[in-house]
């Protein structure tokens, strides 16, 4: 009998491949360089964790974005 090889569960990403950065974190997914970089080193419990900050950090830049384009659009 082989020892068979389970298949390892489908690595989670919050990446929604809208992929540009600003003040040191990527406007689609929220995370950092360095976390995106090493994304698979790290482990489930730790890639949970980042993802609850890069939710966080998303609705934080998007919420930024909105008040920049009113205002700018204000001064026309």
């Amino acid at each position: 009998m082989r020892n068979r090889r389970l298949p390892d569960p489908v690595m989670q990403s919050p990446c929604r491949q809208i992929c540009r950065i600003q003040a040191k974190h990527c406007l689609g997914c929220g995370r950092t360089i360095e976390q995106i970089t090493n994304w698979a080193k790290y482990t489930e419990n730790q890639r949970e964790e980042i993802m609850r900050q890069a939710a966080c950090t998303t609705i934080s830049q998007r919420m930024l974005t909105s008040v920049d384009t009113a205002t700018s659009s204000e001064g026309k």
